[in-house]
């Protein structure tokens, strides 16, 4: 409850929540009560819980299996824990059938990890005129910096990949990225690197750039953050 009240002061959005013994059960619990509900599912609850689901209701298959699954006679998550897995791993492949198999008595032993880096922040603006005139450019990519870093900065976010884009007079757009062997979030590594690989640009063109942008990537929270567990 701690968690739902600080999203709602900070972000003014509710979420739904689930809780169950492993992240598959987590994941299905938090869609019950959308969209600022809370679930609770303990492993003496598990059975009662899920076996009479529809199968599509198994988080992780997606409408081609359950389709799959239903010309097979499997209708709910409990024929599929009671069908045969040496079946199930024929028709849908080893790996695949074994999953399916303990997906419907409810096991998961995926463990919790961090973010994957997979997410990213631009920011693009369109030059006062067709230029390539570094101090003019410049001025404008400082700007792009400034803004993301403020967004960075209210995330709680650091960066390890910066990529400049640039779209000239003739509409073609180009890119260069850097990667970093660490996570930062200073300001002044991003207006270098911006700087740095927007010179290069510039000597590889002779055609005048329209607009220019900044994107950040594999995105991961500094240290120190809120964790679960600080609740």
């Amino acid at each position: 409850m701690l968690i739902k009240n600080e999203i709602k002061e900070k972000e003014n959005l509710t979420c739904s929540v689930g809780i169950g013994s492993n992240k598959l059960i987590a994941k299905m619990t938090s869609s019950v009560k959308k969209p600022d509900g809370i679930t609770v599912v303990s492993p003496n609850e598990l059975e009662s819980f899920l076996l009479p689901l529809k199968v599509s209701k198994l988080w992780g298959i997606g409408d081609v299996t359950a389709g799959k699954l239903q010309k097979m006679g499997i209708v709910t998550i409990k024929d599929l824990a009671e069908h045969d897995a040496t079946h199930l791993m024929s028709t849908f492949g080893k790996n695949r059938g074994i999953w399916l198999k303990k997906a419907a008595a409810g096991i998961d032993d995926s463990p919790l990890k961090d973010r994957d880096g997979s997410e990213q922040i631009s920011r693009i603006s369109t030059l006062s005129e067709d230029t390539l005139d570094i101090q003019l450019i410049f001025q404008l990519l400082d700007k792009l910096v400034e803004d993301l870093i403020s967004k960075l900065d209210s995330m709680e976010l650091s960066f390890r990949t910066v990529t400049v884009m640039v779209i000239n007079s003739n509409f073609r757009m180009y890119t260069k990225s850097r990667t970093l062997n660490h996570h930062v979030h200073s300001k002044e590594v991003l207006v270098e690197m911006t700087h740095e690989i927007m010179s290069e640009l510039l000597l590889e063109s002779h055609v005048k750039f329209r607009r220019v942008g900044v994107r950040i990537s594999y995105l991961l929270k500094r240290k120190g953050q809120t964790s679960l567990f600080d609740y």
